[in-house]
């Protein structure tokens, strides 16, 4: 945040998109945001810019993170993000996984274990439908 104090002047009808990327996101700028009585969607990412492979463990921890703190603070939606930054290859299938992180930490009450909810869990993949 740059100008957290015009946080309190943004029009109700604005829907701030928090884009927080960090594998070790904290609470601090979502929290920030909900203090003010702004709206918003926290924006995780699937981790795949200036690499050749996304970074799935990065993505997930990112993800999931996201998850828990934006359902902490009220946030009203979810956007998980995918960046063709920086020129590399950015082929839509090397952001499956990280989709569906995003779907498996978006609907349900509490973000899984990573253990226990892999891509391969019937959580996860019963969650690609409904996604697209």
């Amino acid at each position: 945040m740059e100008m957290p104090q015009i946080l309190g002047m943004l029009p109700r009808d604005v829907i701030l998109l928090n884009w927080l990327y960090s594998p070790d996101v904290d609470a601090t700028k979502v929290r920030l945001v909900a203090k003010a009585g702004a709206r918003q969607y926290v924006c995780p990412a699937v981790q795949g810019w200036n690499a050749l492979l996304p970074r799935v463990d990065d993505a997930w921890n990112n993800i999931m993170r996201l998850a828990r703190i934006g359902r902490d603070y009220g946030a009203e939606g979810w956007l998980v993000t995918d960046w063709g930054d920086y020129g590399h290859v950015n082929d839509p299938r090397m952001s499956v996984a990280g989709m569906v992180y995003g779907a498996c930490g978006g609907w349900p009450s509490t973000a899984p274990e990573r253990s226990s909810s892999t891509p391969e869990s019937p959580h996860c993949i019963a969650a690609i439908p409904a996604a697209w």
